[in-house]
């Protein structure tokens, strides 16, 4: 017994200051490893700053390339739409200066119209310069007319060209008389066709097209 009571009182005596020695240890390792977790986990929020801040930037070049590449795709939309509605206003121009007109060409078809020989062939030759002048312009502008202008304008044409085809010489017996329906019908259809016509310019010189 006395024995046991010796041998604990010798434990107690010799690991009093090894445990404070321990407990001295623990204290500055636990404050070390503060020192170096507070280091890390600094170190690791800086470094997802930087990252933060480099894909920041990176979207914002991103966003900024996308913008310039949608401006200058509208850019060149416009730019080509632009083109095709002055090919489109030319077109169409030229032909309502074609076809102005050619009707009135037609009246020395009728009777009463005085001339001799060669002002006859003369005059026909011009309105058939004319027509064809007329055809090769509708032609050019066929994917800038409606159907529907399409289609008068090449009737009118037919028009014209059976009216300048019926009257074969310059004598007056072979002349058109002045009632004729198909004179009338000249008349009707080429002002309806430059109606319409001069309609889609003012259309587009109000910028409704």
């Amino acid at each position: 017994m006395e024995n046991m009571t010796g041998f604990l009182a010798w434990l107690l005596e010799s690991t009093g200051p090894t445990l404070v020695v321990l407990g001295l240890l623990g204290f500055v390792f636990r404050e070390k490893f503060k020192q170096i977790l507070a280091r890390s986990m600094s170190e690791e929020l800086e470094a997802q700053r930087a990252r933060f801040a480099r894909d920041l930037e990176s979207y914002k070049v991103s966003l900024i390339a996308d913008a310039e590449r949608s401006k200058a795709l509208q850019e060149v939309r416009k730019s080509i739409a632009l083109k095709v509605a002055e090919r489109r206003f030319s077109v169409i121009a030229e032909y309502v200066e074609a076809i102005v007109g050619l009707d009135l060409d037609c009246t020395f078809l009728v009777t009463g119209a005085p001339m001799d020989e060669a002002a006859f062939v003369r005059r026909q030759a011009d309105v058939l310069d004319r027509l064809k002048k007329c055809m090769g312009i509708r032609t050019k502008a066929v994917l800038f007319l409606t159907a529907e202008i399409r289609r008068e304008g090449l009737e009118y044409e037919d028009m014209v060209r059976e009216l300048c085809l019926r009257r074969r010489s310059w004598e007056s017996a072979a002349a058109i008389a002045r009632d004729d329906t198909a004179i009338d019908a000249v008349f009707a259809a080429a002002n309806d066709l430059e109606a319409k016509l001069r309609d889609v310019l003012g259309r587009y010189e109000a910028l409704e097209i």
